[in-house]
């Protein structure tokens, strides 16, 4: 996948990810929650010190949103030395999930969703009624 480091795509290449075919076997909400993980981690180094070298979470955060194509999520194709643009579609699909999670529901519920989701359980309850695909139209 990596022959230099000048061939190295956003959102085809993992960047830290360890086992990119764990991500890619993903359903919506716990890509959801990675893309989240990833961000805050991207946002806090860039925090603490403007120089931090993100560029592994930043290929692993594309990798991420590129892999929300499966979901029916538009994005371009992935091109050499390209970042993956964020799009109308993507939008609406990440500001669905994080209005339910960080809107929606309040922290005490969040909190009894990850336990349930840490524990193997899917946490149905606590999960978005209808569809992404809604803020399109």
């Amino acid at each position: 996948m990596k022959n230099s480091l000048d061939e190295r795509i956003y959102g085809i290449d993992p960047g830290c990810i360890k086992n990119p075919r764990e991500i890619k076997g993903m359903d919506e909400v716990s890509l959801f929650l990675q893309i989240e993980i990833l961000g805050t981690a991207i946002f806090n180094s860039w925090s603490k010190n403007k120089k931090a070298d993100t560029t592994e979470e930043e290929y692993a955060l594309a990798f991420c949103v590129y892999q929300t194509k499966k979901f029916g999520v538009k994005l371009p194709e992935a091109r050499c030395g390209k970042r993956v643009p964020r799009t109308d579609s993507y939008d609406a699909w990440y500001n669905y999930y994080r209005n339910h999670f960080y809107n929606k529901l309040d922290k005490n519920e969040l909190n009894r969703f990850l336990d349930l989701r840490s524990k193997g359980k899917t946490g149905i309850t606590f999960l978005p009624n209808g569809s992404w695909k809604d803020a399109l139209n």
